[in-house]
């Protein structure tokens, strides 16, 4: 794992770089109202957690960008921030800079912190990208103290997948149903409680169409094209002279800038608002996200 002071050196160099790992989160400047109302959603998610962690020292585990350490802050004890991928560390160091030395990166053999150093660990939107549920469950018990809570969030494969189908977003290695996830926290922690994410009928419809949408569009894409890509892009960074790769960066760039929808107007973001999203412990296969609370 390089240390902290390697990517604040490395900051702007590997911010430019092509993008092969999962992206940063979309917390501002919204194109589509799918993007917002699934940012709302992911948004309460944070706020419901810091209720569970007021007063309490956090840990975020997967913090991507930091916006959900921004959310918790004002309400826990102590906050830090683990994420395993660079460009991810990055954005939280420019989002939250003061907290540079409590984000991060972890390298997925040890946990950068001492043993037992927190009352909660949220994990959100990151066990259905983890291969090693094994390492990754044992390491959040080892950062936490004795009758710490761990809370998850993750997609319910109810409402995204049909029976037997793999996932279709390319960064996930398995999407579970709600009976499905307790069973596998169960055998990890002493007490799970779960609940589901619910909302107005305007925002689960949104929700829901932009899910079938994308499960429709996957299916036309053949499976290896993620793969495939990924393998391209290490290929070119690894044999172009840097010149040529800066300058590909600058044309990317230039791309996005031109292509990039218009911001959505202030007259659609008003007709949505976190305070239309909640969580309730029942009907929970309909759900539009998983909630887990555990205790160690």
């Amino acid at each position: 794992m390089k240390p902290q002071s390697d990517l604040q050196m490395q900051g702007n160099e590997k911010f430019e770089e092509l993008q092969t790992t999962h992206p940063v989160v979309q917390t501002g400047a919204f194109s589509t109202v799918e993007s917002y109302v699934l940012y709302l959603l992911h948004e309460r998610a944070y706020e419901h957690a810091a209720e569970i962690a007021r007063g309490k020292s956090c840990l975020d585990w997967g913090c991507n960008d930091g916006y959900g350490i921004e959310l918790m802050r004002p309400y826990v004890a102590q906050i830090a921030g683990l994420d395993s991928a660079e460009i991810s560390i990055l954005a939280a160091h420019r989002r939250l800079p003061d907290l540079q030395s409590n984000i991060r990166l972890y390298d997925g053999k040890r946990v950068p912190f001492p043993p037992g150093s927190f009352d909660v660990v949220t994990s959100f939107q990151v066990i259905e990208h983890v291969g090693d549920l094994k390492t990754y469950l044992s390491h959040i018990l080892d950062a936490l103290k004795p009758g710490g809570i761990a809370i998850f969030t993750t997609p319910n494969r109810n409402l995204r997948l049909n029976p037997g189908d793999k996932p279709w977003n390319p960064y996930h290695v398995r999407e579970f149903t709600p009976s499905e996830l307790k069973e596998l926290l169960t055998k990890c922690f002493s007490t799970v409680e779960m609940r589901g994410l619910r909302a107005t009928p305007e925002m689960e419809s949104i929700e829901r169409k932009r899910c079938e949408s994308a499960k429709r569009a996957a299916k036309r894409v053949l499976p290896p094209y993620w793969q495939l890509r990924s393998t391209i892009i290490t290929q070119l960074k690894s044999i172009l002279p840097e010149p040529v790769l800066r300058q590909m960066r600058g044309l990317m760039r230039l791309r996005v800038e031109q292509t990039a929808p218009k911001e959505i107007g202030k007259d659609v973001l008003s007709r949505f608002s976190k305070n239309s999203v909640f969580y309730s412990d029942s009907d929970l296969d309909d759900a539009l996200d998983l909630m887990a609370i555990c205790t160690k």
